[in-house]
């Protein structure tokens, strides 16, 4: 996991978080480009508080039956079709911008071909390839 923003590290444009395919649009990046990197970064969203976004901005989620003790993801299947996880491979970056290090974690998913990044003892929709 690095500090700073996407941007701010240089990250290759069209990857990652920024990560567009044919039509312009995220729906068909290639997930090689895709999964090179995620961004976690704080910010506002109207008269909330501090929320996770990613580097394109969206607002990353938790699901609130999963559990913080222990950690355990339990939206899987259909769950994680209707909110699908941002999902990197083996040795990409994270980059962490507002986010405390020590308030990022991972949990290994059901599945055990991926670790859900957490946040605060929260799950964020975030996700890291086994191993990383």
């Amino acid at each position: 996991m690095l500090s700073g923003t996407a941007k701010s590290n240089n990250a290759q444009e069209r990857t990652g978080d920024w990560a567009t395919g044919s039509d312009g649009t995220p729906n068909t990046a290639s997930k090689n480009d895709a999964r090179k990197w995620v961004e976690l970064r704080a910010s506002k969203a109207g008269a909330l508080n501090l929320v996770v976004v990613n580097g394109a901005g969206l607002t990353l989620y938790r699901f609130d039956k999963d559990d913080a003790e222990p950690s355990k993801s339990v939206c899987n299947g259909d769950c994680a079709v209707t909110w699908p996880p941002v999902t990197v491979e083996r040795g990409t970056k994270v980059f962490l911008a507002g986010v405390k290090r020590s308030a990022v974690g991972v949990v290994k998913r059901d599945d055990g071909s991926r670790i859900s990044v957490t946040t605060a003892r929260r799950r964020a929709s975030a996700e890291v390839a086994a191993g990383t």
